[in-house]
């Protein structure tokens, strides 16, 4: 079973006839939401990585992917799994409905390419998840269109294939991004680091930090009425210091 088209009628029937299955794919795709902002810069590539996660592990639950055979425990990597994945399917996904076309490739510098990857197209805009094989479809390899160093695909041309594919397509309920998110992963990667031990000043930035969480509302307003004192020369740096020092008593 290495055809991608009879890997997704897999996914289908198993998403397609185990609620629970299905549940936990939107619940999965609802925490990503809780926890990082797609819209952020920084976050897309994490945001991307996690969704091929999600696909990779539904994969390995439907017996599709596995460990390669002869693997120990010294020498397994589970990257490996990500690998078989992204050997079968490009993914896509977005969080927003309607909006710009989907960024296909960046040229990087090439003159050309050429769309043959079979590709998952998942949004909230497609109700699901989308299967397209270009190979299979010429017409849709042929829609992207190149501007601004890529080449890009408008998200209404996967729709329409969806509707004119039903076999290539898997209803979810796929959540809008409403920007509330704020986990910063490189930050919190930065933190883990610098307070794992032996950093006693670089780690200094974080510890402020959370004792200033600690403090009440109050007293948080009020550092910032001081800060705002000595910035307006209302009074001295050595007199905000001894109203800070009183703030913690």
């Amino acid at each position: 079973m290495d055809e991608p088209s009879e890997i997704f009628a897999v996914m289908r029937t198993a998403i397609g006839g185990s609620p629970p299955l299905r549940a936990e794919v939107e619940r999965s795709l609802l925490a990503l939401l809780d926890r990082v902002n797609p819209s952020h810069r920084g976050s897309r590539f994490t945001v991307g990585t996690y969704v091929e996660w999600v696909i990779a592990a539904l994969l390995f639950h439907l017996k599709v992917l596995s460990f390669p055979a002869g693997h120990g425990e010294d020498n397994t990597d589970i990257k490996d799994l990500l690998d078989q994945q992204r050997a079968l399917f490009s993914i896509k996904s977005s969080f927003t409905v309607g909006g710009r076309p989907t960024r296909m490739k960046n040229l990087d510098g090439a003159n050309s390419w050429t769309w043959t990857e079979s590709t998952l197209f998942i949004g909230p805009g497609l109700g699901g998840i989308v299967l397209v094989v270009p190979v299979e479809f010429p017409a849709l390899a042929s829609a992207v269109t190149r501007v601004d160093g890529g080449y890009d695909l408008d998200h209404r041309i996967v729709l329409e294939h969806a509707r004119a594919h039903p076999e290539n397509f898997i209803p979810l309920q796929v959540p809008v991004n409403e920007g509330k998110a704020s986990f910063d992963v490189a930050t919190a990667f930065a933190k883990e680091m610098l307070t794992s031990g032996g950093y006693p000043h670089l780690s200094e930035v974080f510890r402020a930090y959370e004792e200033l969480r600690a403090q009440s509302p109050t007293t948080r307003r009020l550092l910032a009425m001081i800060g705002e004192a000595v910035a307006s020369g209302d009074i001295d740096e050595r007199t905000a210091l001894t109203l800070v020092r009183k703030l913690g008593e």
